[in-house]
């Protein structure tokens, strides 16, 4: 657009300049000679063949050097420039020009005084995707003349005389020789790219579809095959020009921007007729770089807001707030199979859920979801023009789904590694995962929003609800997704975001499980030799053991899906499990005797209460194996470990053969035990038991090993 306007300002001053010059040689002396007249006027006509003029308003009629009347562009007949009288030719040939002049002069006032807006719009260029390639269109001179309307009766004139002189071969080879020198200057890359780039390009294109024109008008002074090796070679410079200028900047915006205007050239020079294949090979070989780029500045947003993010609730309390911050991103109002207590659920068809609610993430969810659609937006942006219909939506998905996996995913990984160690630190970790989940949750809303952008006429839905019917919408979604761009999935960005929510999952057990491990480091220390029997009351590590799971059980449903509580349960009581039987392992306690080991054992079926208690699947089965050791000690017929059906039958849990001789080692008879208690087992029959533990776990090992040995 802008080098075609330079073209018309240029026009309507050169019309102007050559109009005055006309009028002072008609006052002057006409004898001049034959050369000395038509020297100049071919000069003129190649030195500045890419700035002609735009053809103004003409008359119905006009009057030929003759006399008679014909159409604007019409030369004199060959009979009216006196044949054989060379001087009195190019006399008539220049009074019928300057007679044109008169009325072109005339008509380009009143072009230049149209409104710039109508110029515009007659400027305007077509709005559709650069072709890639192709062999040069058919000749159509109308899709040149919408173009660029040039009046040509100067190149015409010219190619009449030399025609009538017998010089047109000898002239063919001078205008190709100037156009080759005129373009080799062209394509002179500019010294800094980004500030004439413009220019540049524009005196390029325009050169080519000007000398589109002279070749579609002209009969015989540029042939089709001498106009395709002007562009060839032309083409080739340019695409080197372009392909550094590009590696040289630095933003996605000046790409953009210098993109722009390079689809705008293509579509110029594709409408001239010109292959422009190699030109848009350039651009497509910049998409990966500047998606590069943006997604750099992109972690550089994202890290601002994920680092602001102190990590507190959210409070959802009226319906725009609502609409702003989870229906318009399809963000769950609630966690995955959370109970709604003191009030019953109730949605509206619109997906309204009762007010006010505690939203399931952290306020920079939102913003991060905006800041992936800003890039979606700006993917697109860069994408069409160079893509077709079919290929823009696909590629658009894959830049995003790639800009997902790697730079959000580090972002937010970054962030819960950045999580001290205080007592807000399994909180914390517990509301990076629910912001993990309720990313992937709103995959489908993103990707319903995605395909809107891309195809605006795909039928869609606003937005993926949050209530009751968010799985229906989600499912069409995907299928809609599926159907659009059948090579497209967002498993894996889903994968992503799950290995991420799993990863903070375990932040959250490790910071209970060091807490559960601190309090039964103090129970090693106690007294495990009591003298006589023991109070039938629970611990008091049983009561700061059993606060502690309260209060993260409790902060689990708050912040947690329901499948992530269930696991974080099921691990939690399983770390209990192991610390227990840890104190009775090589680096457990000392010894033992059968008093503390009852206590031990009311200790368990304590804690085993406090399982049974949550509606969450099994979790007292966590706790089998120290109440199975604890079993089998008081048991007085430590015998039966030996037996395998009988071990397999009342001691499945005990597999650890190794752990219960180590157990075993550390048996220490009670006072006055055989007066008291004699159905116990003695300390010479306790370890006779755990040798030959240690000889069945030696047997075991050694055929373990032949079986895997290599046979010879």
């Amino acid at each position: 657009t802008l080098f075609r306007q330079d073209l018309l300002k240029e026009a309507v001053a050169e019309q102007a300049r050559l109009a005055q010059q006309r009028q002072q040689q008609q006052q002057g002396d006409d004898s001049k000679s034959s050369s000395s007249l038509l020297g100049p006027g071919l000069r003129e006509l190649l030195k500045r063949p890419g700035k002609s003029s735009s053809s103004p308003s003409r008359d119905t009629k006009q009057t030929t050097a003759g006399g008679a009347d014909g159409p604007p562009g019409e030369l004199p007949a060959l009979q009216q420039l006196h044949p054989g009288e060379p001087e009195k030719a190019i006399r008539a040939l220049l009074q019928h020009q300057q007679q044109k002049q008169k009325r072109m002069a005339g008509g380009f006032s009143a072009a230049a005084g149209r409104s710039p807006q109508t110029q515009q719009q007659q400027l305007q260029p077509p709005t559709r995707a650069v072709s890639s390639g192709g062999s040069r269109t058919s000749s159509n001179p109308s899709s040149i003349n919408s173009l660029l309307d040039f009046d040509m009766s100067g190149c015409h004139a010219v190619l009449h005389v030399a025609k009538s002189l017998g010089q047109l071969e000898s002239f063919r080879q001078y205008y190709l020789e100037q156009r080759r020198l005129q373009l080799s200057a062209d394509l002179q890359p500019p010294g800094n790219f980004l500030e004439a780039y413009q220019a540049y390009l524009a005196q390029v294109t325009g050169s080519f579809v000007i000398e589109s024109y002279v070749q579609r008008v002209t009969d015989g002074l540029v042939g089709g095959a001498e106009g395709t090796l002007l562009w060839e070679g032309a083409a080739r410079s340019l695409k080197t020009t372009l392909a550094a200028a590009f590696d040289g900047l630095d933003a996605a915006p000046l790409l953009l921007m210098v993109k722009d205007f390079v689809v705008l050239v293509c579509l110029a020079l594709e409408r001239a007729g010109y292959q422009v294949a190699s030109v848009t090979e350039v651009l497509l070989g910049t998409r990966g770089r500047y998606h590069d780029l943006l997604a750099a500045h992109l972690q550089q947003q994202l890290a601002g807001v994920v680092d602001a993010d102190v990590l507190d609730e959210v409070e959802i309390r009226n319906e725009a707030q609502h609409m702003a911050l989870v229906q318009e991103y399809g963000l769950p109002w609630q966690l995955e199979g959370a109970a709604v207590t003191n009030r019953r659920l109730w949605v509206s068809e619109s997906g309204l859920p009762p007010l006010p609610y505690t939203a399931p993430f952290t306020s920079s969810v939102p913003q991060v979801l905006g800041l992936v659609r800003r890039f979606v937006s700006d993917s697109l942006a860069y994408l069409r023009g160079l893509l077709s219909a079919g290929e823009l939506l696909p590629a658009v998905l894959q830049h995003r789904d790639r800009m997902l996996s790697k730079v959000v995913n580090d972002v937010l990984s970054a962030k819960a590694r950045s999580i001290g160690s205080n007592e807000e630190m399994m909180r914390e970790a517990m509301r990076c995962a629910a912001n993990a989940w309720a990313l992937s949750y709103a995959m489908d809303g993103l990707d319903d929003w995605t395909i809107h952008q891309a195809r605006p006429g795909t039928e869609t839905a606003a937005q993926v609800p949050s209530g009751p019917a968010a799985a229906t919408k989600a499912a069409r979604v995907r299928q809609r997704k599926h159907m659009v761009t059948p090579a497209a999935d967002s498993s894996d960005v889903q994968a992503t975001f799950k290995a991420l929510q799993d990863a903070s999952e375990r932040d959250v057990l490790w910071c209970l499980t060091a807490r559960i491990d601190q309090l039964l480091d103090t129970v090693r220390r106690g007294d495990w030799l009591p003298p006589e029997p023991l109070a039938g009351s629970q611990s008091s590590w049983v009561d700061a053991l059993l606060s502690t799971l309260q209060e993260s059980f409790d902060a689990g449903f708050k912040l947690l899906p329901r499948s992530s509580v269930a696991k974080l349960m099921s691990q939690a009581l399983q770390a209990a499990a192991a610390a227990i039987t840890r104190l009775l392992g090589p680096e457990g306690v000392r010894n033992y005797n059968l008093y503390a080991i009852e206590k031990l054992a009311f200790n368990i079926a304590t804690i085993e209460r406090f399982a049974s208690r949550w509606n969450v699947g099994s979790l007292a089965v966590e706790l089998v194996e120290p109440k199975q050791l604890c079993a089998l000690l008081l048991s007085g017929k430590l015998d039966d470990i030996l037996v395998p059906e009988v071990h397999k039958q009342r001691y499945p849990a005990l597999h650890d053969l190794l752990t219960v001789a180590t157990a075993l080692d550390k048996y220490k008879e009670v006072p006055q035990q055989a007066k008291k208690w004699p159905d116990w087992p003695t300390k010479k029959a306790v370890g006779a038991v755990a040798k030959q533990l240690r000889a069945q776990l030696a047997a075991e090992t050694a055929a373990a090993t032949n079986t895997k040995s290599p046979a010879f």
